[in-house]
């Protein structure tokens, strides 16, 4: 009977095997060459698009550290009534000046960034969380300095017309309880000049409550001051006038509480809003960065 070796079939499998396992190998290595590949390719990209706007958040960053230092000012910190010994008029003028110069730069500053960041090319795929992060960043950010300067701008009319006031009453001089009643009816006739003024101002949302408590205190008190005028004029008695002038400073006193828990509520409002939405943006940004940094050990 005839045996059949089957031993060169044998050999011809294990070859066969032996060269597929090789196959497999060599194209393992090869995936793995273009993961790396593409892996370094991502860094390098990753790296250069975080370095292109490193600089554009930092420039984010400076105009959100200026604006926070408005609620130090002391446009936010006291009540802008100059008609109290307490607060200088002037003062508050020179720094709503300041302030009006310093958000007008930051307002134009922070345009120029968004754009100087929209010019950027498009980010690699690992990036675009970051982009996103930045574009809300700057937009929070723009409306931050936006609505500070609005509200500083208000506070520039509000405390220029209260200065007028104000130097119209220390403008009348009192001689032994006498006192010329053309220099009275010059004080009322600018009470009244300056009130019109501040009742058309149009103060942005945050401010209307604070709006309309100043004008209602303001025209209090310049009843009050027409009234005192005439007690001087029909010689009403040292009884009328004292209890007008208790009446005035209990006007001042009142609206002085009022105006300061208006401004307290400044940080609740939409500035409020806007510097936390701003400042969260800011830390997601930089924690995006962050992330990217520790991904691709930069």
């Amino acid at each position: 009977m005839a045996r059949f070796s089957w031993g060169g079939i044998r050999g011809k499998g294990i070859k066969l095997k032996s060269d597929i396992g090789m196959a497999v190998g060599a194209l393992f290595l090869a995936t793995l060459v273009i993961i790396l590949a593409y892996l370094v390719f991502e860094r390098s990209a990753v790296q250069m698009y975080t370095t292109r706007i490193n600089p554009i958040v930092k420039k984010a960053d400076i105009v959100v550290n200026q604006a926070d230092k408005v609620w130090d000012s002391e446009l936010f910190t006291k009540t802008p009534d100059p008609l109290t010994n307490e607060i200088d008029p002037k003062a508050m003028r020179a720094e709503a000046d300041s302030w009006t110069s310093i958000l007008a730069t930051d307002a134009a500053g922070i345009k120029k960034i968004k754009k100087s960041f929209a010019d950027q090319a498009t980010p690699p795929n690992a990036s675009t969380s970051l982009q996103s992060e930045i574009t809300d960043y700057l937009n929070a950010t723009d409306m931050y300095v936006t609505d500070a300067n609005a509200m500083v701008a208000y506070f520039d009319k509000l405390i220029t017309a209260e200065m007028e006031m104000n130097a119209a009453i220390r403008a009348v001089s009192y001689v032994q309880g006498l006192v010329n009643p053309a220099a009275l009816h010059q004080r009322d006739a600018v009470l009244e000049e300056e009130l019109a003024f501040i009742k058309k101002l149009s103060p942005p949302p945050g401010l209307q409550i604070f709006h309309e408590d100043t004008v209602g205190f303001l025209s209090d008190y310049t009843v009050v001051q027409k009234q005192t005028t005439a007690a001087f004029e029909t010689q009403a008695g040292l009884a009328t006038l004292e209890a007008l002038g208790a009446e005035g400073e209990s006007v001042i006193h009142s609206a002085r509480d009022r105006l300061k828990a208006d401004v307290r509520t400044f940080r609740t409002g939409q500035l409020g809003r806007d510097s936390l939405r701003a400042r969260a943006h800011k830390k997601k940004t930089h924690d995006e960065v962050e992330r990217l940094r520790n991904k691709y050990k930069f």
